[in-house]
């Protein structure tokens, strides 16, 4: 222990405790900075001691016969590691729940438990606890990220659909305005054998120029209104004014400004 710099219990930050045949453990709170630890390989059923280890960063408690974590590891905010596998949890919905709050919970083992039996398991537990990179071993994929998304938000993924830089529309993009089909051609110049296609193009300047006006002033319209307010300080009268009374007080104004 010396060795290690341990002097104290506030010292400890690993604790080993696997494969003891342990079945109930006690308060771990004189550990107060304790951040890793090992249970994995005993025989607990229900677990309750680390109610006062905030800073906690990995947890193994596989191989065990849980069959509940409630209430055991919601405040477990600096999580990063949770190894439940080989356990006997039934209930994703109440597993999920306690974890909702970790959002630095990257890898997560609950494989070989009842509860990963549930139909679109991965799925679900992708979405819902949304850190997550390393599931049971496996990598998660952004594929799989989008698909619960799609499958648990559809309201949300049909908004993002409709949403284009930075505004949203009611629908598929509309043509805004394409010149119309004036220009001029000139006919195949067929002297000599000679055959040149669109010898001349232009598109006559006064009926082009003011489609485009008319274009880029009816998509104007189309945008959205913005609007602000701001106060007119000056039509606030000065201190001195107010004390010598020089002119009569104004009420004051508020400028709206709305511009598309």
């Amino acid at each position: 222990l010396k060795k290690r710099k341990i002097g104290k219990d506030k010292d400890v930050v690993e604790l080993y405790l696997a494969h003891r045949g342990l079945e109930s453990m006690h308060d771990l709170k004189r550990f107060r900075n304790l951040q890793r630890i090992w249970l994995n390989g005993n025989k607990f059923r229900r677990l309750g001691c680390f109610q006062s280890n905030f800073y906690l960063t990995e947890v193994y408690l596989q191989d065990n016969m849980l069959i509940e974590v409630n209430g055991l590891l919601r405040h477990l905010t600096c999580l990063e590691v949770l190894m439940l596998n080989g356990n006997q949890l039934t209930k994703l919905t109440d597993v999920v729940h306690e974890l909702r709050a970790m959002q630095r919970l990257h890898d997560l083992n609950l494989f070989n438990n009842p509860l990963a039996q549930d139909y679109d398991y991965r799925s679900y537990v992708i979405h819902r606890i949304k850190s997550l990179k390393i599931l049971d071993r496996r990598e998660v994929l952004q594929a799989e990220r989008i698909k619960a998304q799609k499958k648990y938000e559809p309201d949300r993924e049909m908004v993002k659909e409709t949403v284009s830089f930075g505004r949203r529309v009611d629908g598929p993009p509309q043509k805004v305005f394409y010149p119309p089909s004036s220009a001029t051609f000139a006919s195949p110049d067929t002297d000599n054998g000679k055959d040149h296609s669109f010898k001349e193009c232009r598109s006559p300047t006064p009926f082009g120029k003011e489609a485009l006006e008319s274009a880029i002033e009816d998509r104007s319209l189309r945008r959205s209104i913005v609007q602000y307010s701001t106060f007119d300080w000056s039509s606030v009268q000065l201190s001195e004014d107010k004390r010598l009374g020089r002119e009569p007080a104004e009420q004051p104004r508020i400028l709206t400004v709305r511009f598309r």
